[in-house]
């Protein structure tokens, strides 16, 4: 009777591993790490590479949290300067969450959508231009080019319903400055709070 469980244990184990159960293993752990490991690093990434060839300045994040299992992403330090130095703007805190539900609604639906200290510095130069319309100006020209004709949009389209359950910006801040008058101005609007609940 031992001699036959010893048999019969190393042909069950090898069933367990050609069978479904290792496969769903597999996948959850390949699924954890992408998640967790690898997607964080992609981000990052594409962000510092959009900053430099898109918007040809320097534009980092201090760290990218992805979370898979509760469909979260989290952006913080995110920092857009001048080539110079001087800031553009910038987010303490970027926190998104995705519900599953939005399988079954058919619509995004977002449990939470929270900004933390946003800033901005608008400035207006002598000559009446912009440092966000030299921004805008540096987008549009880096922006590949059409290879075909956009497609005529459908009728029965629209955009995509969305339900956001909570949304929050809190301590938002912005500087503007006025270099096209005779006298040099420059004020500060904030601090900013916004809270909206069931939108």
């Amino acid at each position: 009777m031992a001699d036959n469980a010893a048999e019969q244990t190393p042909r069950g184990f090898r069933s367990f591993l050609r069978g479904w159960r290792l496969w769903l293993l597999v996948t959850i752990v390949v699924y954890t790490l992408a998640g967790f490991l690898l997607a964080p690093w992609i981000i990052q990434r594409q962000i510092i590479a959009f900053g430099e060839t898109r918007l040809q300045r320097p534009l980092s994040v201090e760290r990218v949290r992805v979370n898979p299992f509760a469909l979260s992403l989290g952006l913080e330090g995110l920092k857009l300067d001048e080539a110079d130095g001087v800031p553009i703007a910038s987010l303490g805190e970027f926190y998104v969450n995705l519900q599953t539900s939005s399988l079954f609604r058919w619509a995004w639906t977002l449990s939470e959508l929270r900004i933390g200290t946003p800033y901005l510095n608008f400035v207006r130069y002598e000559d009446g231009t912009t440092n966000l319309g030299h921004l805008a100006e540096t987008l549009a020209s880096t922006a590949k080019p059409a290879t075909a004709p956009p497609e005529p949009a459908d009728e029965g389209g629209g955009l995509p319903r969305l339900i956001l359950m909570h949304f929050l910006v809190d301590g938002g801040a912005a500087d503007v400055t006025d270099l096209s008058r005779q006298t040099d101005f420059s004020t500060r609007f904030g601090p900013i709070r916004l809270e909206l609940a069931s939108l």
